[in-house]
């Protein structure tokens, strides 16, 4: 729950990193555009009061401004329930002015020099930042972890990117929050009208290829199909499939369909019409089948999904 607006965080000195916390970029959307349209001075003074109510939203909820960067704040927590409130309100505060932010935020240890804070879980949180989109909100792993249950319901996985200072691939979940919009936030509020409104996305899709059964986890490298024994990790020995004919991954919330064949793919959800994909993606949606280099003959060249 929110914490008294006057709480001070406990620092630790330069290079001790013992302490774990929450760090949260919120950076306005758009504000370049505003000193096109306001000119300098108009575009400033908004900028900066924008910056200011999410400060005091911060406050609010027990975070400390470590730095604003531009149209940008870094703010962090002790405690992770506190920051991801204090995301959703700074969204609904900024959303009332008729202005959009977007939000990144990870969890770990600091290191301090003076007021300000470095290390991998500053720069996951910057990643995240940029990555977002109007009005996301993407959190790390880490972060996720430590959310109380009924945030981690307000919470869907959303991608595997690789972060500033990892050259791996990490879990993304996007925290939803607009179902809300137009609440006066407090803890309360948020966890009950949330909670409530919260739908699913599916992390599994199954795949049923020939009779065999395959799970596809969201977490799980993209998976293969094709002719060539050597690059795909399952092998089709059907003429008209290429060597490497198409690829299953999850990105942003969905499982993706990718042809990369010279013949091509012919793809069918449930109660909808047959596509033909060559050299393209799409998501899928349901459940539905896919034939692989021509229409479906029997089984041999099909490959059933539906989401788990």
């Amino acid at each position: 729950m929110a914490a008294d607006s006057n709480a001070t965080l406990q620092q630790t000195p330069v290079n001790e990193d013992t302490q774990e916390y929450s760090v949260l970029f919120a950076d306005i959307v758009g504000s370049s555009k505003l000193y096109q349209e306001l000119g300098n001075l108009r575009a400033q003074q908004t900028v900066e009061n924008l910056l200011s109510l999410m400060t005091q939203v911060t406050h609010a909820h027990g975070g400390q401004l470590v730095k604003t960067i531009g149209d940008e704040i870094m703010v962090i927590f002790e405690d992770a329930e506190c920051a991801a409130e204090a995301a959703i309100a700074n969204n609904l505060k900024i959303q009332e002015q008729g202005h959009a932010i977007r939000s990144g935020m990870a969890y770990g240890t600091l290191i301090f020099d003076g007021p300000d804070a470095f290390g991998n879980t500053v720069n996951r949180a910057a990643s995240l930042v940029s990555a977002a989109n109007t009005k996301q909100i993407l959190v790390d792993q880490a972060l996720y972890e430590q959310l109380p249950m009924w945030l981690l319901s307000c919470c869907e996985l959303y991608d595997r990117l690789v972060l500033k200072g990892s050259d791996n691939k990490a879990l993304v979940y996007r925290l939803n929050w607009q179902e809300d919009a137009g609440a006066d936030i407090t803890a309360t509020q948020v966890s009950g009208s949330l909670v409530s409104s919260k739908t699913h996305t599916a992390t599994e899709l199954e795949l049923v290829i020939q009779g065999k059964k395959i799970i596809f986890n969201s977490d799980d490298e993209d998976f293969t199909i094709g002719r060539d024994p050597s690059s795909a990790q399952y092998v089709l020995p059907d003429p008209k499939v290429s060597r490497h004919h198409c690829s299953f991954s999850f990105h942003r919330g969905k499982f993706i369909f990718t042809d990369t064949s010279t013949n091509g793919s012919y793809v069918q959800e449930e109660d909808q019409p047959q596509l033909y994909v060559r050299g393209e993606s799409l998501p899928l949606l349901r459940k539905g089948r896919i034939a692989l280099g021509q229409p479906a003959l029997g089984e041999l060249n099909v490959i059933y999904f539906r989401h788990l």
